[in-house]
């Protein structure tokens, strides 16, 4: 019997990097996996490096309402959630004497603001 076997996980950022290697992971354990990306072009990409049972959704990761939706999309789709892996975030060096606030947004959106309010 697989680690994972009847467990939900919820991968974001999982089209590329450690995400997409969490993802393949719980999927060989016998998890059913929800994967996230930022584009469909890229979920659409990694299909066939997946086997097993596992969603695609396309939530914009800072997103309250997108969270909000991506839980419950999960719920419906699997009956639960036993795991959350909530890997989307962006990295952005600046300087901090000129660090536009577009960019200060961006970023505590994103690794901040959408993994507190997935959890809430």
């Amino acid at each position: 019997m697989s680690k994972l076997n009847g467990k939900v996980a919820i991968v974001t950022g999982a089209t590329s990097g450690m995400g997409l290697e969490t993802a393949k992971l719980f999927l060989n354990e016998g998890a059913k996996v929800v994967l996230t990306g930022r584009s469909q072009e890229k979920l659409n990409g990694i299909k066939s490096q997946l086997t097993g049972d596992y969603l695609l959704v396309l939530p914009e990761a800072y997103s309250i309402t997108d969270s909000k939706n991506l839980i419950q999309t999960t719920v419906i789709q699997f009956g639960k959630i036993d795991v959350l892996f909530l890997n989307a975030g962006v990295f952005r060096l600046e300087p901090i004497g000129t660090l536009p606030k577009v960019i200060f947004d961006e970023v505590h959106n994103l690794n901040v603001q959408g993994p507190l309010f997935t959890v809430n």
